[in-house]
């Protein structure tokens, strides 16, 4: 009777695996340029970091449609847009055929809620008064 390692049986080089749609995503967010980091509290009241000017409502639609046009050209299903109440922008992963949203950042119900907020914000400024 012999004993052979089973070592001998098994591939030198890894196995490539299929790619699933999330390292997909994952790659085309390495490709984007890389920004410069600002705190969670500053990008949640839409202050610039670093003292810098509030850019215009203009540049940020443009900035949008570039986004957009630059996504679109990578078969991703992002879509980038501005809320029209809130003044936030909006990442929406939508189905390519059906145009159906999967899934929104921020979500609906907090876009509501912040638009709640903003009402409500001039009453108890009143209410002191």
């Amino acid at each position: 009777m012999e004993i052979r390692s089973a070592g001998g049986n098994l591939p030198t080089s890894p196995v490539p695996q299929q790619s699933q749609p999330q390292d997909k995503l994952a790659r085309t967010i390495s490709m984007l340029p890389e920004q410069t980091a600002t705190s969670p509290a500053s990008q949640m009241q839409g202050t610039p970091a670093a003292g810098g000017a509030q850019p215009s409502r203009n540049e940020v639609e443009e900035s949008v449609a570039t986004l957009n046009q630059f996504i679109k050209s990578l078969n991703n299903p992002m879509l980038f847009s501005i809320d029209d109440d809130t003044g936030k922008t909006v990442v929406k992963i939508v189905d390519s055929s059906t145009q159906e949203v999967i899934k929104q950042i921020p979500s609906e119900e907090i876009l509501s809620i912040a638009k709640a907020l903003d009402k409500l914000k001039g009453l108890f400024i009143e209410q002191k008064a």
